[in-house]
């Protein structure tokens, strides 16, 4: 009598399985792409300070790291302060990079063209975006800071494509063992 194998698609186990790692997926895109929302509303909210307000906070920051970082006052306060704004700047785009790049790689996986290009191009028009509702709230709307920003959302998501690279490393050399 031949024995019949069961194709691992039929299989009850395998199905759920599969259902499960669909949701996983799922999960992943929907808790990354809230993130980037909250990022993209972040700092949407912070061009949106008037320059005062936005002074005064940068200050309490200046304030707080510049006995750390400059402790021989070697560097003018303004100048410090204008340092510490601009990599505020770079860090929230920074963190927009990764939550675009999640979100992209839950959906498409390392192979899709869309992985990198739609991530970029969504970074490139929420810091056009950023510049352009500064100009509205009384403060210095400025193309550097556009590169500024696409800059740290370029590095984020450099940074998500990293991590992807290493797993995938380190799966096809737990395979090859």
């Amino acid at each position: 009598m031949k024995k019949c194998r069961r194709n691992i698609g039929e299989s009850k186990l395998f199905k759920k399985w599969y259902i499960f790692r669909a949701d996983k997926y799922l999960i992943g895109i929907i808790i990354f792409s809230l993130l980037a929302m909250l990022v993209v509303g972040y700092i949407f909210y912070n061009s949106s300070q008037t320059s005062q307000v936005s002074n005064e906070r940068s200050n309490e920051i200046v304030e707080e790291i510049k006995p750390i970082v400059d402790p021989e006052e070697k560097i003018d306060k303004k100048d410090f302060n204008e340092y510490v704004r601009k990599a505020a700047h770079f860090f929230e785009f920074f963190l927009l990079g990764l939550a675009l790049g999640g979100t992209m790689a839950c959906a498409y996986g390392k192979t899709a063209k869309i992985f990198v290009s739609l991530p970029l191009l969504i970074s490139l028009l929420v810091a056009v975006t950023d510049e352009f509702i500064q100009s509205f709230t009384g403060r210095t709307s400025k193309i550097a800071d556009v590169f500024i920003d696409f800059s740290g959302a370029t590095f984020g998501l450099l940074m998500v494509l990293f991590v992807i690279l290493l797993i995938y490393k380190a799966r096809r050399k737990k395979a090859v063992c």
